[in-house]
């Protein structure tokens, strides 16, 4: 029988372009928010100045670098050419 054959070097290039943009927009994303926060004079001390202010900021920076962390396998295995 005839196999199907898969070009996977076609595709690493909008695959590390996403990485990139996707790292991109989460740190735009953490500076507006603190600049909004600065804006309205609510410094980072607000934000965790209460239990759960701390747990959620927590959460969210864990997230943020496993994300980038996630991301990062991703275009490697493209990359290097492993499916």
């Amino acid at each position: 029988g005839a196999g199907i054959g898969i070009d996977v070097g076609a595709g690493t290039g909008s695959a590390v372009g996403t990485g990139v943009g996707s790292a991109v927009s989460v740190g735009t994303g953490i500076a507006v928010g603190a600049g909004t926060g600065v804006a309205v004079g609510a410094g980072i001390g607000t934000v965790v100045g209460t239990g759960i202010g701390k747990a959620t900021f927590l959460a969210a920076v864990g997230l943020t670098i496993v994300g980038s962390w996630w991301s990062h396998r991703i275009v490697s295995r493209i990359e290097a050419g492993i499916p």
